[in-house]
Parts: structure tokens; C-alpha cells; sequence
């Protein structure tokens, strides 16, 4: 492995372990806010300036419902951190793990963006853990984009297009060429 990959490897584990534990503090500060406060966490009631009622109950999440699908988007990047750890420390192909971190990081920025929206309402302790989330959202979707960039390992010429392979009738530039008797 190249000094150059082997850095940006570094640095997106690095990346990855500092989005894991902002996200983790994150949500567990929220939902233990959500769980002693209620307080609303999502925007879409200044928006829509509704009460809540039996209707909008249904409609509108409340802070404990929000809060509980975005562990997954946590769970799923610490399992790719790690099934991509060992797979990398066996030296095996990577490629099938780096689709899980597309998922990831495709969640990563679904949620990132949902928190980034729960910021307009949020205020005080609230908007400083909806931030914490928002950041390590961010940080492990860039330690995702920092893996699939360190996958690039193969050559100029596997890359273009032009492999090194024999095709059979073409002729290399210090070959002599083939000389093809036969008898009629």
C-alpha cells in the first residue's frame, strides 16, 4: 500500500472514530433531552403554526419518535468501520464493504440534513446537541468519502481501459513479429 493511501487510510479511520463518538453523544444527549423535556424536533410546527390535536399527532413525530430511527444510521457506519477494518487487515477485496458505506453514507446525509432542520426550533441545550449530532453526521460521511477514495488502487492503464493482457493477434512494441508458416 502507497504512503499516500496509507495516510488517507489513517485519517478516514481517524475521521470515522471522531464522527462515531460526536454522533453517539449526540443522540443520546437529544434523546435523554427528548425523554425529560418533550420538546419538539422538527421545524414543520412553526412552519405550519399547528396545535397539537388527535390529527397532527399522527402527522408530526414527536421528539422520542424522531430521535429513535437515527441510531441506525449510527449502528450501520460502526459496523462498516469495522467489517472494513478487518477486511482491510486480511487483505481481502473491500468492494462488497464499501456498498454498505454508500448505505451509510447515503443515511449519514439523510440525517444530517433532518438535524440540520431541527436546528431552526431548536434553543438553549438543545440547538448545542442538535449541533453535536449535525457535526458528526457530517465527519463520518467524509470518512466514508475518504474510504471509497483510498479504494482507488489500480493503476493508469487498469484505469483507462488498457490492460497489460495479451490480446491474442496484437503486438507489443519489443516483440518481433509472429511468423506463421503453413503448408497448403
Amino acid at each position: 500500500m502507497a504512503l499516500c493511501k496509507r495516510v488517507l487510510v489513517g485519517i478516514a479511520f481517524f475521521l470515522a472514530s471522531a464522527g462515531l463518538i460526536l454522533t453517539v453523544s449526540g443522540l443520546a444527549s437529544l434523546q435523554h433531552l427528548c425523554y425529560t423535556d418533550d420538546v419538539a424536533a422538527t421545524n414543520s410546527r412553526k412552519l405550519l403554526a399547528v396545535d397539537r390535536t388527535p390529527v397532527t399527532e399522527a402527522i408530526f413525530a414527536s421528539c422520542q419518535k424522531t430521535m429513535r430511527f437515527q441510531w441506525w444510521g449510527w449502528a450501520l457506519e460502526l459496523v462498516y468501520v469495522v467489517i472494513l477494518a478487518a477486511a482491510m487487515s486480511v487483505n481481502a477485496d473491500t468492494t462488497g464493504v464499501h456498498m454498505v458505506g454508500v448505505t451509510s453514507t447515503v443515511l449519514n446525509m439523510i440525517f444530517a440534513n433532518d438535524t440540520l432542520k431541527a436546528v431552526d426550533d431548536a434553543s438553549h441545550v438543545m440547538y448545542s446537541r442538535t449541533t453535536v449530532t449535525f457535526v458528526g453526521f457530517i465527519v463520518m460521511a467524509l470518512a466514508n468519502y475518504c474510504f471509497f477514495l483510498s479504494h482507488g488502487s489500480c493503476s493508469a492503464n487498469a484505469c483507462s481501459g488498457q490492460s497489460s493482457a495479451r490480446v491474442p493477434g496484437a503486438k507489443r512494441e519489443n516483440e518481433a513479429p509472429e511468423i506463421v508458416a503453413t503448408t497448403a
